[in-house]
């Protein structure tokens, strides 16, 4: 899947890499596709959370030997 911007938060963990996630998410055009990276698996349950109370489209979960990738749509 196409995306517009990476971001990559593999070491940070708990709300932090959250908190940038979102504030990304916040700065990017109607539309565009954020991918995340990260190997904090409790980032599932936030990203997909967050994302339902934001407004945002969580297009793509995908989970490769303990690393994590969302492609969220603004």
């Amino acid at each position: 899947m196409k995306f517009d911007k990476t971001l990559d938060v593999k070491g940070l963990v708990g709300r932090r890499a959250s908190i940038i996630t979102f504030n990304t998410l916040e700065h990017m055009l109607e539309g565009e596709k954020l991918r995340v990276i990260t190997n904090d698996i409790a980032m599932r349950e936030s990203i997909s959370s967050n994302c339902d109370s934001l407004g945002y489209k969580l297009l793509e979960t995908k989970e490769d030997e303990g690393i994590l990738s969302f492609i969220i749509q603004k």
